[in-house]
């Protein structure tokens, strides 16, 4: 917490293990990016799966949550409403 209150460092500097560290955590991120950006090349996305939709698409059903979530809507803001008008009376 005071450092500038000691001359000499607490823990005596190791001039060759400071540089076998730095080497060796340098080396190890070296490492780690090369895997990280070969793997990144390796991966293919496959779009195949990917199908847009278009007007004459009779195949897909109509999609009912439509329904459901208007429900949701009006009922959330029937709520909202009343408790207005419980907290303003």
């Amino acid at each position: 917490m005071f450092s500038f209150t000691h001359k000499k460092p607490l823990i005596p500097i190791n001039k060759k293990m400071s540089d076998y560290c730095k080497k060796s955590t340098n080396e190890s991120i070296r490492k780690i990016t090369e895997k990280c950006n070969e793997e990144r090349k390796t991966i293919k996305i496959d779009l195949d799966c990917i199908k847009l939709a278009t007007n004459d698409d009779s195949q897909n059903p109509p999609n009912d949550n439509n329904l459901i979530i208007s429900v949701v809507y009006i009922l959330y803001s029937t709520t909202i409403i009343y408790y207005f008008y419980k907290y303003f009376r």
